[in-house]
């Protein structure tokens, strides 16, 4: 028990109209250091709440004279000032008596039959929230301060949307003071596109669709600027249900959004540079991806004109969604500016950014009332440059007005030396180009080789060079065509390992009959960037007479190369390096299928080497499941439809099935070429889990099955004579804890008792049968099986409860004394026997009613506990009724539990009817008065006819 509970000893009111819960409660509470003040009904509560003002009141749901329900709503109407906790105890925890226990001002509630752990712990929380509340008010004062302080947000909209609070925070955001915020619709302070969005998820909140929403959205600035917040928003329900309006939090998170931004706009260039087949496509793409993910409405890009000495638009993005840009775009492409004039013309001679806030006044442009018309207010420009070479100029414009940013401009100066870089590498293959065709013109000739001299592909004439011109023909060997490279091998091994970048053999000679000596020169260069060239030699071969020509352009135009693959490996290394660390198995095709990308993953997943995968179907690995389902021909994809989590069982290249979860996305370009992305998972492990549920599930529903049965065959048969016993044992879909028993003690004392054990499962079936074993076999120590109370106090010490609450069972027990027809019976907190009496009378009702129990609590709660037994003399025919509750604990449509009264009552006009009964008809009228096909708990019922 904690410091609060040792310092101070709270006063328990309880309210409840049974003296055995009132014991049980009493002895619990007193254990833990309660105070205990009892009553017997609601209206008994009322006085003694007012007399003893208690620190907490438990109250039974269903009393005499008043109810709790009504007595708690009573309750919580005494002014006081901070309300006591009430905790509902009551046997019905159907939904509806739930939330009527609630709606009367209940703190919590409790089932019967109670707990102790739980009851103990519902106490102390209750309890602890309780004082913890108090001091909360009582320190409200100073958590007022802590608000006004805080840097996030805190605010309050009435049901229109109209700002009713704001802390500090608020005017630190926006710049707006609380004076010029309260009583204006938040939508007053959006960004115009935001308000249609956050209108209809506001009313979805007040609908009452959604608990709470979470939304980025843009917010206005005193300053003419927007920023972006993070809105976090809930209802505010009074405690009669009405919704007061929505409360909630706002966060900054304009430097997030920022930061965002640029990185997109930074991986979208990269990806665009690395993908791109030419200029124009990258130029326009990158304007695209810049404009769209940093929301500007206008991009531009001006190369300068050598000739001229002037720079001109060769590329122009624009919003669709503002007016007349496109008029705009098309009178500034006419333009052209020299070095030093206007904004496009500094950014060229300075080679630094450049940023307007106000066009109209700042931007020295020829139409000035056409950046008025359209409203373009911001622009900003920045320069095209690869190392210290100035190649052009990137514009934007939007009509947004912005301060400055320091962080953009940084962004779109790397951005730019990209596009740089991307130009120069264009330029270096259009030189390449023009070489190969130079060469081509001039009968350059060639062999391409793999890493084991296996020839790959022939020039026409390299024959020409060989000493065995039958022996040079792709796949065959290059040293049989030319022996000079024997001995070679390391050199070139070296070559393609770029341990040495080129090698030369010079002065050859090859003689033939009847020709003139020709001497050669061979050179050796191998691929060491681009990944499609890697392992490849070249090997170039000419005349001597061209040697020191050819040769200083070869070298030149190897050295050109080398940039340009390493530029190339730099621009495509970001996306190598996210595919490559993917522990997914990854694979991109084109529109047809064909794979051109896979990750490690993929080779580990499937036993394929990537050579063996690259060019292939991707049918290869999904196989005939994926097509078949699909009813698809080869990879004929809807473009527009996506997959996700597809499970299908694939072959990997050793014929092993796999199962595979695997999703599929379309790649939509503006180009003509589409592919598709495949991310794949090995779901091995997680079927072979299912499976092994599966089965240990069928198992346990077996076992389960065996148990009941089991549970079944120990129950007696019916027993007949001049004393007669019929019985009915109903299980519940679940093992249950119901057991009984009836034998002759000796000739003259009949023993019969039921009992039933608290929950379901094999743990309550295995408690019944061990107490059934006991008492069968009388094993039980130092016990007089004739007395009832003997018999309860002994099972009561062998079977205690756990610190759980479990392992407590009800019982009635009876002993028929057949001589003296006296029937001597214990109750231990089970449903009382039901005595029926034939008097004899003709007059109406002959039959008269006797319940048969004693004020005991049930077995295994409290140690030794002095239990009770009584006598009743039978001196009519009669017939005892013996069950467990769940005859009669029936839940009805009208949220009512049918109840023992109503049993009894109708066994009572059973029996008026007629005498003889069976039993088994008992039940089926039961469920058929309540339209039961089973019943929600084991059933036992026992007919004893003592005539």
């Amino acid at each position: 028990m904690n410091n609060s509970f040792e310092k101070y000893c709270p006063l328990i009111l309880v309210a409840d109209d049974e003296r055995v819960t009132r014991m049980l409660l009493r002895h619990l509470l007193e254990k833990d250091g309660y105070q205990v003040i009892e009553t017997k009904n609601g209206a008994e509560c009322l006085e003694a709440y007012q007399k003893h003002q208690p620190d907490m009141v438990l109250l039974d749901a269903m009393m005499p004279v008043m109810d709790g329900f009504t007595c708690c709503r009573e309750l919580v109407k005494f002014p006081r000032t901070e309300q006591i906790p009430v905790l509902m105890i009551t046997a019905l925890d159907d939904q509806a008596s739930v939330d009527r226990a609630f709606q009367a001002g209940a703190t919590d509630y409790v089932t019967k039959p109670i707990h102790p752990p739980l009851l103990r712990q519902r106490l102390k929380r209750i309890l602890q929230a309780t004082w913890a509340e108090k001091a909360l008010r009582d320190s409200e004062k100073k958590y007022r301060s802590l608000v006004d302080n805080l840097k996030e947000v805190i605010f309050q909209l009435d049901k229109k949307g109209v700002i009713t609070f704001l802390n500090p925070a608020w005017t630190e955001m926006t710049g707006f003071s609380i004076a010029e915020s309260l009583n204006y619709h938040f939508t007053h302070f959006l960004h115009l596109e935001e308000v249609s969005f956050y209108q209809e998820k506001t009313q979805e909140l007040l609908d009452q669709k959604n608990p709470d929403w979470v939304a980025q959205l843009r917010y206005l600035r005193k300053d003419g600027g927007f920023g972006w917040m993070e809105f976090f928003g809930n209802l505010m329900v009074l405690n009669d249900g009405n919704i007061l309006g929505i409360s909630g939090t706002l966060n900054d998170i304009t430097e997030q959004k920022r930061r965002e931004k640029y990185l997109n706009a930074d991986s979208a260039t990269t990806h665009v540079l690395a993908e791109a087949r030419n200029l124009k496509e990258a130029t326009f793409n990158i304007l695209q991806v810049i404009c769209e993910n940093l929301e500007w409405d206008i991009g531009q890009i001006w190369i300068m004109d050598d000739k001229q000495n002037v720079l001109h638009c060769i590329e122009t993005y624009e919003n669709p969604d503002v007016p007349n840009i496109k008029k705009f775009t098309k009178i500034t492409k006419g333009y052209t500016f020299p070095s030093g004039i206007g904004m496009i013309g500094r950014i060229w001679s300075e080679g630094k950014v450049v940023w307007l806030s106000n066009i109209a006044h700042e931007y020295e442009f020829k139409q000035k009332n056409l950046v008025q018309e359209i409203g373009l207010n911001c622009a900003f420009g920045v320069p095209i440059i690869d190392g210290e070479e100035k190649l052009g100029v990137m514009t934007f414009f939007s009509k947004e007005v912005q301060q400055q940013d320091n962080d953009l401009l940084q962004t779109m100066l790397t951005i730019g030396s990209e596009l740089g870089q991307f130009i120069k590498r264009k330029q270096v293959e259009e030189e390449l180009q023009l070489l190969g065709k130079l060469l081509a013109l001039r009968y350059q000739s060639y062999i391409v080789a793999d890493e084991n001299l296996n020839i790959i592909s022939i020039s026409e004439g390299s024959k020409q060079f060989s000493d065995s011109p039958e022996e040079v023909f792709e796949g065959n060997d290059v040293r049989l065509g030319f022996p000079e490279f024997y001995g070679l091998e390391s050199t070139f091994i070296d070559i393609l390992e770029g341990k040495e970048g080129n090698f030369e053999l010079s002065g050859i000679n090859r003689n033939s009959e009847g020709k003139t000596t020709q001497y050669i020169n061979i050179y050796f260069v191998a691929n060491q960037r681009e990944e499609s060239l890697k392992n490849r030699l070249f090997i170039f071969f000419e005349e001597v007479s061209d040697k020191m020509a050819l040769k200083q352009a070869l070298v030149q135009k190897e050295n050109e190369a080398f940039i340009l693959l390493n530029k190339l490996s730099a621009a495509k290394e970001y996306i190598d390096k996210v595919i490559s660390s993917m522990a997914d198995a990854l694979l991109v095709t084109n529109a047809d299928g064909i794979i051109k990308t896979v990750n490690e993953a993929v080779t580990e997943l499937f036993e394929y080497e990537q050579d063996e995968l690259l060019n292939s179907s991707i049918n290869l690995l999904l196989g005939e499941e994926f097509t078949n389902h699909q009813n698809l021909s080869g990879h004929n994809l809807i473009l527009e439809h996506n997959f996700s989590d597809w499970e299908i069982n694939c072959l990997t290249k050793t014929g092993k099935k796999i199962p595979v979860a695997f999703s599929c996305a379309t790649i939509k370009t503006d180009v003509k070429e589409e592919g598709f992305v495949y991310v794949l998972r090995d779901i091995t492990e997680r079927k072979q889990a299912q499976e092994a549920l599966e089965y240990q599930n069928e198992m346990l529903q077996t076992e389960l099955n065996e148990a009941a049965r089991y549970v079944f065959s120990l129950l007696p048969s019916p027993l007949k004579g001049d004393i007669s016993i019929q019985q009915q044992f109903v299980p519940s879909l679940q093992l249950g804890g119901d057991a009984f028993d009836y034998y002759w003690l000796d000739e003259d004392h009949l023993v019969v008792y039921l009992l039933d054990v608290a929950g379901h499962g094999v743990k309550s079936a295995l408690l019944s049968v061990s107490v059934l074993n006991l008492l069968r076999t009388q094993s039980l120590y130092n016990t007089d099986f004739s007395s009832p109370k003997t018999v309860l106090a002994e099972l009561n010490r062998v079977f205690q409860m756990n610190e759980m609450g479990d392992d407590y069972f009800t019982m009635w027990y009876g002993v028929f004394n057949s001589k003296t027809r006296k029937l001597t019976y214990g109750c231990a907190g089970h449903p009382p026997a039901i005595l029926l009496t034939n008097n004899g009378n003709n007059n109406g009702n002959k039959i008269t009613v006797q319940q048969l129990a004693s004020m005991s609590i049930p077995i295994g709660m409290i140690p030794n506990f002095e239990y009770e037994e009584a006598t009743c003399e039978i001196t009519d025919p009669s017939t005892l009724y013996i069950f467990s509750d769940g005859i009669y604990e029936i839940h009805q449509d009208n949220g009512k539990v049918w109840g023992l009264q109503a049993f009894v009552d109708y066994l009572t006009d059973f029996h008026n009817q007629s005498n003889l009964i069976p039993v088994e008809k008992i039940l089926q009228q039961v469920q058929q008065l309540h339209n039961l096909k089973s019943l929600n708990d084991d059933v036992s019922l026992l007919q004893i006819s003592l005539n």
